[in-house]
């Protein structure tokens, strides 16, 4: 009884009935890791370039949807800053709280003081007139500031610590409102009006909607007074205890009272639309260029809305699954809870576990009145049951009244179906193979996703093996295309008829026992396909970019990216009623009409934030001339799509290359060579909307200096000069050359005529008469064979010694022979009294060549000054030896000697001169300096042991090759 008693009051807890008064839209909020602070942000603008502006409680913050910039600013004696205007050529302006007025510039990184306008320490809101100039509320004046020449002028008033400005960013020139005498005084091109309010409040803000002025009060009752006529409406929705932090004309269409109770929107009829975050305080709203609106708060960061008509419910909790209950919804979620809701404002808790496992599967059976669904276990829920069995479901279809068929972690079962049923006959059930209430269908061990019945005797199912089919006890793998179907989800379009959706084949019909292509997989921009839902003559197919829905009837695909603020990448369950998807996810549990989403046509825009040449910022609008070095080019850029902030891409090329994807907001360029470039940067959207004009940096790097036309032409000048230089020089060299080779010439000439010479003097008149008058003595004793030997003789040596005169060099054997013939003939002609002998080493090679006609002068100069005046034996030895490529030759002789002989020619002709000797030394002379040898000649006298003169000796040494 105690248990029991315990279950109904933990039932009483759990149907306890939960009631959200507001419900908020579908939504992005952005906080401290996109660098949004989680203090308060008191304005919030949109410029000109794309970029959403923040005035916080640090300063002025730019946001791109990813990261944050914060703007400093010098002399600063308050951080917190508000109330952001934009001019026509986008200056920005913000005021703080302590009066201080800043300004920040087209492409400035800081803001800047302006010291011009004098606030005496008092905050008031300024205003930004037609004509771009500031108008703000100083103690003693109202000030107007003309930014471009710096410049104040002042008008006076009376009671002036009374007075607020408004129409913050209307269109009049100058609206202010007289807080303590309840008086409008509005300045219209230069008429001035002056109003009374109508009701006895403190009002305080003005706008300009509809074409009609509005006054309404901070605090309650809030009521709105139009100027210039008797209506007057109250706003009864405001909660009574909210306080209005600003009122703003939203997309000229909505009037956005901002509460510390949420936002309040109504259209022009004054009808509440929308009460946006009942629970937060909201600062500002705007709407953007790609028509998300934006809302920032004073106590929860930054809000982004894609889909204003979405509906977000239990935002605290994260939902797995969903289904129907009738006309409610059951939902289930990550902490084993199930709720019961009613599609809009109710919802309530229908079941919880203390063991924390995520609901996986839920279905409601109407006719049994029960809650079919598992987590850790396999649970039956109803009136009269609450049973769980310790399965490991993935899907549930009801098959019978009472009967389920499941697909499990291992298997396939019908469960609780009673052994009457059809079913057992149909797939030939033996009572053997029940196990409890259940029945398994496959005798392997494979993991199932999904089941279905089909034509009441087949069931097909989505396995880790592929797609099975079960009839009859038997089972076999369903092929498409001869490869096994991964399928991620099975929907029955008719009994005999299944749709299938694959991970990479598309949509498949399954019919009559046959697999088709329904959908080729060509026919989804992204295919990965990870649910599948069928309603009504739609087929919704949920992809990892968004979701895909078919149109049966018009034979049409229409996609719903997630830069449609679908964010359809986080869904894990949907159900589609009345043409509204109900999702759930990790964020809660949201609701669309899907027919009526705004699709996304603004392509992403990039702006460059900053351009640095070796960590320097530039103007990156300039085309940069850089010199020749090493950089580091440094872009920062960001890419402005907030609809699409996590799937857009951004692409960089240089000059006309290949696109390169990057997932960074920064490029760095290193090691750049001499070139023109021009640096383009785009984005592209999941649904291919690319950037309309990329952003672009132009830049030049020139070339080094010796690269330069001016060091080129120095360079070529000077190598002009070097090579006339050259030239002039080598002509000069080649002059020297030619004089040179013409001395040599000349010297071989002279060569020539000593060669001459020295056979004149082989071949002089003394010769020439001794060796006739002996023939001549031969014939007159009649010797007529000495006579013609003799003459034989002599001719050969003339020929031999006129061929010797024509060769540079000639062979040891052939000077050699030379010298035989002529010491024969002079034997003869001294008969017996003269001897000679030629001896050689055994080393010396007679193939050997040297100048021709070297050693014959000194043999004749030895026979004719040396041996022809000695009395008695004349003896002439020639000796050759050869050691290191030099040629030795001794010429000796037993003659007079070189004194005596010098006495005999002396005595015979005072002037004479041994023409011979001389004509070989200048023949020695000219050989050693022609051609580069060192032929050395030395005459010893000899004498005898009485030191009495006893011959002659030549040594020649002759260098050989």
């Amino acid at each position: 009884m105690f248990l029991k008693k315990c279950f109904k009051i933990f039932w009483c807890i759990l149907l306890v009935v939960y009631s959200t008064k507001a419900q908020n839209p579908l939504h992005k909020r952005f906080a401290l890791e996109s660098g949004i602070p989680l203090g308060a942000i008191f304005d919030l603008h949109q410029a000109k370039n794309g970029f959403i502006y923040l005035a916080t409680e640090e300063g002025l913050l730019r946001f791109d949807g990813k990261k944050t910039f914060l703007f400093s600013a010098k002399d600063v004696y308050r951080k917190s800053v508000t109330n952001i205007l934009e001019a026509d050529d986008g200056t920005l302006f913000v005021q703080n709280f302590g009066g201080q007025f800043f300004k920040l510039p087209p492409e400035s990184d800081s803001l800047e003081y302006i010291d011009k306008i004098e606030t005496q320490g008092v905050f008031k809101y300024a205003t930004l007139t037609r004509n771009n100039n500031i108008v703000f509320i100083a103690p003693n004046f109202i000030g107007c500031y003309n930014y471009k020449i710096n410049r104040v002028t002042k008008v006076p008033l009376k009671t002036l610590q009374y007075y607020q400005s408004s129409a913050r960013k209307g269109k009049n020139d100058l609206t202010l409102i007289d807080l303590k005498y309840k008086t409008v005084f509005a300045k219209h091109y230069n008429n001035q009006l002056k109003y009374n309010f109508k009701k006895n409040t403190t009002l305080f803000f003005h706008a300009q909607f509809n074409y009609k002025n509005l006054l309404l009060s901070k605090l309650y009752p809030f009521t709105i007074e139009h100027l210039l006529s008797n209506d007057t409406i109250c706003l009864k929705e405001i909660n009574k205890e909210a306080i209005i932090n600003h009122i703003t004309i939203v997309d000229n269409k909505f009037l956005a009272v901002l509460t510390t109770n949420g936002a309040y929107i109504y259209d022009k009829s004054y009808k509440l639309i929308y009460h946006w975050f009942a629970k937060e305080s909201i600062s500002g709203m705007i709407k953007d260029s790609q028509n998300n609106y934006w809302l920032s708060t004073l106590n929860n960061s930054l809000i982004l809305i894609a889909q204003p008509n979405t509906k977000h419910y239990l935002l605290n909790k994260s939902f797995t699954t969903i289904n129907f209950k009738g006309d409610k919804f059951i939902a289930g979620t990550t902490d084993n809870e199930i709720y019961e809701w009613d599609g809009d404002n109710k919802t309530k808790l229908i079941f919880k576990d203390s063991v924390t496992h995520g609901v996986r599967a839920l279905l409601y059976n109407k006719q049994a009145e029960e809650l079919i669904f598992s987590n850790q276990f396999f649970h039956r829920l109803g009136s009269n049951i609450n049973l769980n069995n310790k399965l490991s479901v993935n899907s549930i279809t009801q098959v019978s009244p009472n009967g389920y068929l499941i697909a499990e972690g291992s298997t396939v079962s019908f469960y609780n179906i009673s052994e009457k049923d059809s079913l057992f006959k149909s797939f030939k059930i033996n009572s053997s193979e029940i196990f409890g209430n259940r029945f398994s269908l496959s005798k392997n061990i494979y993991r199932s996703s999904v089941a279905k019945l089909i034509n009441g005797n087949e069931v097909i199912a989505a396995t880790t093996s592929g797609l099975i089919s079960f009839e009859a006890g038997v089972e076999k793998n369903i092929l498409f295309g001869n490869k096994k179907i991964n399928a991620v989800s099975i929907e029955n379009i008719s009994s005999d008829s299944l749709l299938i959706a694959t991970q990479n084949q598309g949509v498949l019909l399954y019919t009559k026992k046959r697999i088709s292509s329904f959908l080729p997989i060509t026919s989804f921009k992204y295919p990965e396909i990870y649910k599948m839902k069928l309603y009504e003559n739609k087929i919704f197919i949920v992809n990892y970019y968004g979701c895909d829905v078919y149109d049966y009837n018009k034979k049409l695909i229409t996609s719903y990216a997630i830069s449609d603020g679908i964010y359809g990448c986080d869904l894990l369950d949907f159900v589609v009623k009345d043409n509204v998807t109900y999702v759930a996810n990790l964020q809660g549990v949201f609701k669309l009409n899907y027919t009526e989403v705004a699709k996304n046509n603004s392509p992403p825009k990039i702006i460059i934030n900053y351009f640095k040449i070796n960590n320097k910022k530039v103007n990156k609008f300039t085309n940069h001339q850089l010199p020749y070095q090493t950089y580091v080019l440094d872009i920062e850029f960001s890419a402005i799509d907030f609809k699409g902030l996590s799937t857009t891409k951004v692409y960089y090329r240089i000059n006309d290359g290949d696109w390169i994807e990057t997932t960074e907001n920064r490029i760095l360029l290193t090691s750049l060579g001499p070139n023109d470039y021009n640096l383009q940067i785009k984005a592209i959207n999941e649904k291919g909307l690319e950037t309309l004009y990329p952003a672009q940096i132009k830049f030049t790097i020139n070339n080094p200096f010796y690269k330069t036309w001016y060091f080129i032409g120095g360079i070529s000048v000077l190598l002009i000069g070097i090579i006339v230089t050259l030239f002039m020089v080598r002509l000069k060299s080649s002059q020297s050359r030619n004089k040179i080779l013409a001395e040599k010439i000349e010297l071989q000439k002279s060569l020539y005529k000593s060669n001459l010479a020295s056979i004149k003097s082989q071949m002089n008149p003394h010769f020439i008469f001794n060796a006739l008058n002996t023939i001549q003595s031969f014939i007159y004793l009649n010797e007529k064979e000495a006579a013609s030997q003799y003459l034989v003789n002599f001719s050969e040596l003339t020929r031999l010694i006129l061929e010797m005169s024509n060769k540079e060099k000639v062979h040891l054997s052939e000077e050699i022979k030379a010298i035989e013939l002529y010491l024969k003939l002079e034997k003869m002609r001294f008969e017996d009294s003269f001897k000679y002998s030629i001896n050689y080493t055994s080393n010396i090679n007679k193939g050997v060549l040297f100048p021709s006609m070297l050693i014959q002068p000194y043999v004749e100069n030895a026979i004719k000054h040396g041996l022809l005046h000695k009395k008695g034996e004349k003896i002439l030895e020639l000796n050759f030896s050869s050691e290191k490529n030099v040629l030795t030759v001794e010429i000796i002789d037993n003659g007079i000697g070189i004194e005596a002989s010098k006495e005999i020619n002396k005595q015979r002709n005072k002037n004479h001169t041994s023409f011979a000797t001389q004509a070989n030394q200048k023949r020695f002379e000219l050989l050693n300096e022609s051609f580069e040898l060192s032929i050395g000649v030395e005459i010893i006298n000899l004498y005898n042991t009485n030191n009495q003169p006893a011959g002659t000796k030549v040594l020649l040494k002759i260098p050989i090759s």
